[in-house]
């Protein structure tokens, strides 16, 4: 059983995009940021005709942020498995990414709302010390909502690495529900969280290069790293299934 490091994936990755930044995976970050940012400004605009009413705002916003998170996710599913197709030298098109608009959307809806929702409850804490903090506070307290904080990371961290693997899988196993996509991401990740972990790290240096370059580097940045992820979930079934 033999598991790729990290520098043999990003090789891999490297190979299968090269070529491709141009007719399709450019012009695929290109959409994923139009409606991220298409969703946002609808949220915004809301937000100011309902600045009025605290209670509708909240009530709203919180239902928003739940569609925006779905329609986000599904999107984000739509683009894995453009990539998926890349890494099984299948054609892919653009319209990849609304796939699951029109194929399994109970599914991806699903899986989408619940990383969303999951991810929303598990920051609540943090989020509710920082308007303490912003309220005013003393040196003790804020050095127990630094503690939150971290603790707060920590478990979104162990959750979004449980779940990495949901939108592989439900792109590989199209007959699969939601329920058995999120539990096989669970069994698949198994003393494998800290070799993703490792691999996501280490795209540090290129997050600093997006920041740098403004933004523009997300164009590379993100098709590269969204394939290396593909590719650590090829490799994992790979063995798997070796050992099954």
């Amino acid at each position: 059983m033999q598991y790729m490091d990290n520098k043999s994936i990003k090789n891999w990755a490297k190979q299968l995009t090269r070529g491709r930044y141009g007719s399709l995976l450019i012009p695929s970050v290109f959409v994923f940021i139009a409606v991220s940012i298409g969703l946002s400004a609808i949220v915004s605009m809301l937000t100011s005709s309902l600045r009025n009413d605290a209670v509708s705002s909240t009530a709203i916003l919180t239902l928003l942020g739940l569609v925006i998170s779905i329609i986000s996710g599904m999107v984000e599913a739509g683009f894995t498995y453009m990539l998926l197709k890349l890494s099984a030298n299948q054609d892919a098109m653009l319209s990849d990414i609304f796939v699951y608009f029109g194929n399994n959307t109970s599914t991806a809806a699903h899986v989408a709302a619940f990383l969303g929702i999951v991810t929303s409850v598990i920051s609540i804490p943090a989020e509710a010390m920082g308007y303490i903090i912003l309220d005013g506070a003393t040196p003790g307290f804020t050095l127990i909502a630094s503690a939150v904080y971290v603790v707060t990371l920590v478990v979104l961290v162990i959750f979004s690495l449980t779940f990495a693997m949901s939108y592989c899988i439900m792109a590989d196993f199209p007959a699969y529900t939601a329920r058995q996509v999120l539990r096989m991401s669970m069994d698949i990740m198994k003393g494998h969280k800290g070799r993703l972990f490792y691999l996501q790290v280490s795209f540090i240096p290129l997050i600093l290069l997006t920041v740098i370059t403004c933004g523009l580097a997300i164009f590379w940045v993100m098709p590269y790293y969204q394939m290396c992820v593909v590719l650590f979930y090829i490799n994992l079934m790979r063995n798997r299934n070796m050992v099954q």
